[in-house]
């Protein structure tokens, strides 16, 4: 059983910028190896924030440093979820559960810290309006997403 995170954080940019960029999709752009020239069609959520070729490039390089990691954190989690589980189906014994817990919000949170290191540097990158433009694209992505779930539930 695969999970995925929807959950997000407000309040801290970078983590909102950081979803974005790691855990978000951004296009073919973004599959190039750092080294590579940006390519011509950037990202449609590039293109609205005005970002330079060398901006593209340098968020490119900064994705492709953490998005590995936070892939295989997220399937290391997903594992450790999946063993909660069962420790709690299977009758565990409360230790082994509360140990298991544990594992489980450790790896939460160094997700997030990786991403908020990913959001650090691509704050580095972007201007003041930039990362404004970024900070509203972003919610109204998050509420477009919520009333999808909502409505799709229904």
């Amino acid at each position: 059983m695969q999970r995925y995170q929807t959950k997000a954080t407000f309040g801290v940019l970078g983590l909102v910028c950081a979803a974005v960029l790691v855990g978000g999709s951004v296009g073919s752009v973004l599959a190039q190896p750092t080294s590579a020239p940006v390519a011509t069609e950037m990202p449609k959520w590039m293109a609205a924030l005005k970002v330079t070729p060398a901006q593209a490039e340098s968020m490119i390089a900064v994705q492709a440093k953490y998005k590995p990691m936070v892939q295989e954190m997220q399937t290391e989690l997903n594992q450790a979820e999946e063993s909660l589980e069962n420790l709690l189906v299977t009758g565990a014994s409360n230790d082994e559960i509360r140990t298991q817990h544990e594992k489980v919000l450790d790896l939460k949170k160094k997700i997030d810290m990786t991403r908020l290191e990913s959001a650090l540097e691509i704050k580095e990158i972007l201007t003041l309006e930039q990362r404004q433009m970024l900070s509203t694209m972003t919610r109204q992505r998050l509420v477009n997403l919520r009333d999808h779930l909502r409505n799709g539930s229904q």
